[in-house]
């Protein structure tokens, strides 16, 4: 890896950070943008089945076969056997450098490394192996604070480090008028909730994935140790979430929530469109209802923090039903007539969704103390991604929810 010696820098001029005191000073606080070089073969050979790891920065989570799969945001893959979820149990983890989603076929793992996409054989966890790779997929991505683009023709991978530092400069003070305060950046890209979207789907043998700023690729999964490209789909600026829902393709981005008829899934047709969906949007479908929680940030192209219930009885016309507002939205999941709510710092919640036009006065469980940014379920076991660890919640009783299990999350140095 080789760190470049130069630096972009922003300058934010926020509320009392500014100040010309009698040696003409100036403090202010600067976004300074490092760029590094990755040799791809580096990416490439730093693929590895490693002995369970401490997890940092989880991102998606999935269930198969009584065991947990968890997203370490940039790093790879964690796998929990989970078959006593009081007791859940660490077994090992796929280093995978640049992973942010991952889809399971059958016993087959494919998960994006930068600009690829690496399948693995999952059929015996104990003896996981790398079966192929498809390079150069992808042109550029982001984790949080740190952007990535495809450079020098695919042969290199090129990261921004991001940092705030607090400088004193030398200024004119008679000379330079203040300048206006400006606010700290609040983009959705700093946020913990853009890391969960689901760029990936699968639906029978056919893998849909965002490869890029417009376009969602369609891969033929028959041969499962590498995927093969056979369509792809234009869609408007930042396909970001892919969801498939019996014979039906949903992808969200800056026109909203796009509609397909997936009944041939190497070639969807598009239906309808919903405009008030963004491309950040989380759904969930039940009996032609889909729950749509939107997430705020100037890079979803929304300022909304509500959950949307949409009627797509008919697809070609989806119909809003109604909107609750909310704190803050980050991930959800239903098991009707109960739908889980996270709220990132704001917390978690849980509604009884039976009469659509009251969800808002029918909250069954309420809790500020659970830091949430993302929710599934096993059954009736609650997973949640929480800041400070994946809890493991018995859901028989919605308005009751037990804590079974807490795995802590290694602390930062």
């Amino acid at each position: 890896m080789k760190r470049q010696l130069f630096a972009f820098s922003i300058v934010l001029l926020a509320s009392g950070l500014w100040s010309c005191r009698d040696k003409c000073k100036e403090t202010r606080v600067v976004i300074k943008y490092t760029p590094i070089i990755h040799p791809a073969a580096e990416i490439r050979n730093g693929v590895k089945i490693l002995a369970s790891q401490e997890i940092q920065d989880p991102g998606k989570m999935y269930t198969k076969d009584n065991y947990l799969f968890i997203n370490d945001i940039r790093n790879g893959i964690h796998i929990i056997d989970n078959h006593d979820p009081s007791n859940p149990v660490k077994i090992s983890f796929i280093q995978i450098p640049g992973n942010g989603d991952f889809a399971i076929q059958s016993n087959t793992l494919y998960a994006d490394s930068y600009s690829d996409v690496v399948s693995f054989d999952i059929s015996d966890l104990t003896n996981i192996k790398v079966t192929g790779r498809v390079n150069d997929l992808f042109e550029a991505g982001w984790f949080n604070n740190t952007s990535w683009s495809v450079e020098s023709g695919g042969f290199n991978l090129s990261e921004t480090t991001k940092e705030y530092v607090t400088e004193t400069v030398d200024v004119d003070c008679e000379n330079d008028p203040e300048p206006e305060s400006i606010p700290l950046e609040t983009s959705i890209v700093t946020r913990r909730g853009l890391k969960t979207l689901g760029r990936f789907a699968i639906q029978d043998k056919f893998l849909y994935s965002a490869t890029d700023f417009t376009t969602v690729e369609i891969f033929n999964l028959m041969n499962f140790t590498k995927p093969d490209p056979l369509n792809t789909i234009k869609v408007s600026p930042l396909p970001l979430s892919i969801f498939t829902h019996q014979d039906k393709l949903f992808i969200s981005s800056f026109d909203g929530f796009i509609v397909y008829d997936n009944s041939t899934p190497d070639f969807p047709k598009k239906i309808s469109a919903f405009p008030q969906g963004t491309s950040c949007d989380k759904t969930v479908i039940q009996n032609n209802i889909a729950y749509l929680i939107t997430t705020i940030g100037s890079y979803c192209g929304n300022e909304a923090k509500k959950l949307d219930l949409i009627d797509i009885s008919d697809s070609s016309l989806p119909k809003l039903i109604k909107s609750y507002p909310m704190i803050s939205t980050s991930g959800l999941a239903l098991d009707y007539p109960t739908i889980y709510i996270c709220e990132g710092t704001n917390g978690f919640k849980v509604f009884d969704v039976s009469d659509k036009m009251t969800v808002d006065q029918h909250l069954l469980t309420y809790t500020n103390d659970l830091k949430a940014n993302d929710v599934i379920l096993s059954g009736k076991i609650v997973i949640v991604n929480a800041e400070d660890g994946i809890y493991q919640f018995d859901g028989t009783d919605p308005k009751n929810l037990k804590q079974l299990s807490k795995i802590a999350l290694k602390k930062a140095v």
